[in-house]
């Protein structure tokens, strides 16, 4: 596999989180054209694997009745896409790996999984989530009190 370069689900990297809390983190799925919230998954053991964006894709499916012509976003897309073609037979979709995201993977990966080059993708970025936890932090980081070194 020649993207090695992406390393957040590495499981030493969350190890830390998953000694201490319950629930470790969310996986979101949003339509990239439109922003609209489709789905979510809490994150409550090993880490960003893919059995939580597994589960949140087969509640897609389920919802528009069907596989085909579902195309996909994620960090992770090139690792994603490899597994996707292997568990579900029949889907068509593609992978692509958001801009952001791209720079962290390797240059071959940058450009067989960039949305910009895929015809499906049109000029979305991929990065509707990476706004919206952006968002989100904003508004539940100001409920906090102050840090204090």
């Amino acid at each position: 596999d020649y993207c090695e370069a992406f390393k957040n689900a590495d499981p030493k990297r969350t190890s830390l989180a998953q000694s201490h809390f319950a629930i470790n983190g969310v996986l979101g799925s949003l339509c990239a054209r439109h922003a609209v919230l489709q789905k979510f998954a809490n994150i409550v053991s090993s880490g960003e694997r893919f059995k939580y964006p597994l589960a949140v894709m087969d509640e897609i499916f389920s919802k528009v009745g069907g596989k085909k012509n579902i195309d996909i976003m994620y960090d992770v897309g090139c690792r994603f896409d490899k597994t996707l073609k292997v568990i579900l037979i029949d889907w068509d979709g593609k992978c692509a790996v958001g801009i952001f995201h791209a720079y962290a993977h390797s240059a071959s990966c940058q450009v067989e999984y960039n949305p910009k080059y895929a015809s499906s993708f049109g000029m979305a970025d991929g990065e509707w989530s990476e706004r919206l936890w952006s968002y989100v932090h904003e508004q539940t980081y100001s409920h906090y009190p102050p840090h204090v070194p």
